[in-house]
């Protein structure tokens, strides 16, 4: 009699072990699971946030992005004012400035750049919102006191002038005919091709230089005199 308890209680544990086994097992693979699930998530969010910047930032996707600021927030810490006749602000997915002049004023804002190939692309996406059409705005490249100005104006002329030892040179003659129009966006792009720049408004050729003076450190975006303009979107690309 006692052996039959025994055997039976031996048949009831195997059992019960048996079912915590295969419980823990599921547990563990739910686990797995989940993990998996998340994981792949995370691949999937990461594609498809990359092909969205790749298809918003006007470069290929197959170039590698050394720089990147869609100017949602001022996760870069761009240096802002608050002034009665100068204002510079993230609104809207836009870094806004505005000057309230009539003087030939600049009005800036720059940041430290990463380390940079010896080839690559600088694109700036902007909307002229209003202001004096003959003024101009847009990037300049800096090193030390030196700088590049790559501009454009809401009239459509566009050139490129520099700042070197305290002395403005225009690189490339102001020149007309390049469409900008209020509320539209506004395409600059800057061709860095080791010692030469080439410099497009909206895939139109204005002209090519060189930029073998420097390594530029720092970038920034600027307006001259009374005007506003959203800047949208600031993008380095390798090449």
């Amino acid at each position: 009699m006692e052996f039959s308890k025994i055997i039976i209680s031996l048949i009831a544990g195997a059992i019960l072990g048996i079912s915590g086994t295969f419980y823990l097992f599921n547990e563990r693979l739910t686990v797995i699971e989940t993990k998996f699930e998340f994981f792949n998530d995370i691949k999937q969010n990461t594609k498809v946030i990359s092909q969205n910047v790749n298809k918003n930032s006007n470069h290929s996707v197959h170039s590698r992005i050394l720089f990147h600021d869609s100017f949602d927030y001022n996760v870069l810490n761009w240096e802002l004012s608050d002034k009665n006749l100068q204002k510079n602000y993230f609104s809207n997915g836009r870094f806004i400035f505005s000057q309230n002049n009539s003087k030939n004023k600049y009005f800036l804002s720059f940041i430290k750049l990463p380390s940079l190939t010896e080839n690559y692309n600088i694109v700036l996406s902007s909307y002229w919102k209003e202001g004096d059409q003959g003024k101009e705005y847009g990037v300049l490249l800096l090193h030390s006191d030196n700088c590049y100005l790559f501009n454009i104006s809401k009239s459509g002329y566009a050139g490129v002038g520099s700042t070197i030892n305290d002395k403005f040179v225009a690189l490339i003659n102001k020149k007309g005919g390049y469409i900008n129009k209020t509320n539209t966006k506004l395409v600059q792009k800057i061709k860095i091709r080791g010692k030469k720049f080439l410099y497009y408004i909206n895939d139109s050729f204005v002209g090519e230089g060189l930029a073998d003076k420097f390594k530029w450190n720092k970038i920034g975006v600027y307006i001259v005199g009374n005007q506003t303009v959203e800047f949208d979107e600031l993008v380095i690309t390798e090449k």
